[in-house]
């Protein structure tokens, strides 16, 4: 029986339920790498890093990799990562930031399917759907 209390008909097929399975997997690739990226931008050794990172959220993660950044740019002068690749870490980490919005809608509404190959989700936070 589906945790929803909408009809059967309403209720998402199984390839749906995947879609959204592949977001809310795919979100556990993305923090996990982010918790790596900090950890080479602090240069520590990768599991001492992902320890001190571990109970951080995504947005604390994002955080703390701007800092660094801006650390090896004032404090370091780019001595040991070149301006460049601080540059595509920067925008890579603002794309995150709206994808983050988006996963979160994925991951956080309820969803009902309009037909077989549609989708509609709703927070029900405040408001008429």
């Amino acid at each position: 029986m589906p945790l929803n209390h909408a009809s059967e008909f309403a209720a998402l097929t199984d390839e749906q339920h995947a879609a959204i399975g592949r977001v809310v997997v795919e979100w556990s690739n993305v923090e996990y790498m982010l918790s790596v990226l900090l950890s080479r931008l602090l240069r520590t050794p990768e599991y001492l890093g992902r320890t001190y990172s571990a109970g951080m959220s995504a947005v604390r993660l994002q955080a703390a990799i701007s800092e660094a950044i801006e650390i090896h740019r004032d404090r370091y002068g780019r001595k040991f990562i070149a301006e460049e690749l601080l540059v595509r870490i920067e925008n890579s980490n603002n794309r995150i930031t709206g994808l983050r919005a988006e996963r979160n809608k994925i991951s956080h509404f309820c969803w009902c399917r309009t037909d077989d190959e549609s989708v509609f989700g709703t927070s029900f936070a405040g408001g008429i759907p």
